[in-house]
């Protein structure tokens, strides 16, 4: 997966997502109770978006928008690494 730093960088210069903000979530995304990226599910190649959904919802839940959008953002980079 990509460097922490290329995920606080493309967050914040494209985004506009806080570098406090993105680092909290690749701490909660990588870090995850259920293992490391639990939401990233491919299967046959294609990822399952049903896993990142519950994810997000509960960032949501959580956290609000910001959060979310950080996930979302740290999820594509990971995908598009794989």
């Amino acid at each position: 997966m990509p460097e922490w730093i290329v995920h606080l960088y493309t967050g914040e210069k494209f985004y506009g997502i806080s570098r406090r903000v993105y680092s909290e979530v690749n701490e909660f995304v990588d870090y995850h109770p259920l293992g490391h990226d639990v939401s990233r599910v491919i299967v046959e190649g294609h990822r399952v978006p049903e896993a990142l959904l519950y994810l997000a919802l509960a960032a949501y839940e959580n956290w609000g928008c910001k959060r979310v959008k950080s996930i979302l953002h740290h999820n594509l980079l990971d995908y598009c690494k794989t």
